[in-house]
């Protein structure tokens, strides 16, 4: 939980959420619109939110609603350019862009 209060507050200092995470859960189905202007976003096959959920129930912990979909960058960009990327590498050697970050 405590790392879900730090990114809370994270996403409180950038004005995006307001009140506490525990505020912020919500049964949201799948065709929901989504309340947020942000979205988290992976470069993973499988889907994260699938994984989060996953160990939330295993550890207990309550989810705020905007961990429950992930945009995955790999797929998009694939559609949009119709090349095939095999994760945030290849798509960043597409578009000429170095890596930063811890790999």
């Amino acid at each position: 939980p405590e790392a879900l209060e730090q990114v809370h507050e994270w996403l409180r200092s950038l004005k995006l959420v307001k009140g506490g995470y525990i505020d912020n859960r919500r049964d949201m189905k799948p065709s929901d619109p989504w309340p947020y202007n942000f979205a988290f976003v992976s470069d993973m096959g499988r889907d994260p939110a699938s994984f989060i959920f996953q160990e939330s129930m295993r550890k207990q912990i309550e989810l705020p609603a905007y961990l429950m979909r992930w945009v995955n960058v790999v797929e998009h960009h694939q559609k949009a350019t119709g090349s095939l990327a095999r994760g945030i590498q290849s798509m960043l050697k597409f578009y000429n862009m170095d890596f930063q970050g811890k790999a």
